[in-house]
């Protein structure tokens, strides 16, 4: 991953200029009390020069030996030492300080960082962030990756105001998308209602349709035995579709191939009516009235000649039906 290269701001600019005067500062103050010019080639003499010549030992800081070496005073030298360690010890404190003040918001940085989007400059080709570009403990960055790391601590919070903006706008997006999931699994669950109710109103209609079919099944059965039973029954009077057949009847005319068992069966032995009676006995019932001799002895007079044949194979495949159906209930 490319290193950050984030530009300067004014503040940082300033605050770098700062240091730098007092780092300029701290290392003048140590002249002046070394007693040394800003030439740090000049002389280490402790004092400053006096006004009246001194001698040379005041003056420089040391003496001459007898084989006309030097060797600095034993004051001096004691001086320069402790002047030295506390220079160091104050450089050393005021480095610590400024990565203290470096280090002060690692943490937050960190947790900021973690949260919040990172720029595609720093994401890698798949557009994920890099790996190992961040170590997991700060404990084992080296120095550049610790200013990387603080780098973008810093990008985080000068662009605080964008990423929890960023933020709000993923919540506001969540927020309409949990929205759109609610609204279309009511949808769905409305829509899943609307269907159930059409089909228990289908199923309604169908149910009165059947029932009403059966009461007019009935009635016409009543109808002809009582004119049959008074010689009433006018010749030639009735067709086909005049007669009563054990099929629901749904506005359409009665086929001879709709006069099967399955039909049959169905219209007969439904639930919706004649709950008092047994299937065994619903089947009998039938057969009695759909018996080819009884039906053509009784009823067949009344038929147009023209359809009684027609009247006689449907009446043929009526009682074969029923057959089977009380050998079946037989078994029962």
């Amino acid at each position: 991953m490319p290193k950050l290269s984030l530009k300067e701001t004014e503040a940082e600019r300033e605050e770098r200029k700062w240091r730098k005067a007092q780092r300029a500062a701290r290392k003048a103050a140590r002249y002046h009390n070394y007693g040394l010019p800003d030439d740090p080639s000049a002389s280490t003499s402790r004092t400053r020069l006096p006004h009246k010549k001194p001698s040379m030992q005041k003056e420089y800081g040391y003496v001459f030996d007898e084989e006309g070496g030097w060797m600095p005073s034993a004051a001096s030298e004691k001086f320069d030492y402790r002047e030295d360690l506390r220079a160091e010890e104050d450089d050393f404190r005021a480095k610590l300080f400024d990565e203290m003040e470096l280090d002060a918001c690692q943490d937050a940085a960190q947790a900021m960082f973690s949260g919040y989007h990172i720029p595609s400059r720093w994401r890698d080709r798949t557009g994920h962030e890099a790996s190992g570009s961040v170590p997991q403990s700060k404990t084992m960055m080296d120095d550049e990756e610790y200013a990387e790391y603080v780098r973008r601590g810093m990008w985080e919070r000068t662009h605080k105001a964008d990423a929890e903006e960023r933020v709000a706008k993923e919540e506001e997006r969540a927020e309409r998308k949990k929205k759109e999931k609610t609204l279309r699994e009511k949808t769905k669950e409305i829509e899943r209602e609307e269907v159930e109710r059409r089909r228990r109103k289908k199923e309604e209609r169908a149910n009165e349709q059947f029932v009403e079919g059966w009461k007019a099944y009935e009635r016409r059965w009543a109808n002809l035995q009582q004119a049959a039973a008074t010689a009433t029954l006018v010749s030639g009077s009735l067709g086909f579709d005049d007669l009563p057949w054990p099929v629901v009847v749904d506005g359409s005319r009665t086929s001879l191939e709709g006069l099967n068992r399955e039909v049959i069966s169905a219209f007969l032995l439904s639930p919706l009516h004649s709950a008092e009676k047994s299937r065994r006995a619903r089947v009998r019932g039938a057969l009695l009235l759909y018996h080819p001799d009884r039906f053509e002895g009784r009823l067949m007079m009344g038929v147009r000649h023209k359809e009684r044949d027609r009247v006689k194979d449907a009446v043929g495949r009526v009682a074969r039906a029923l057959t089977s159906l009380a050998e079946e209930t037989n078994d029962e």
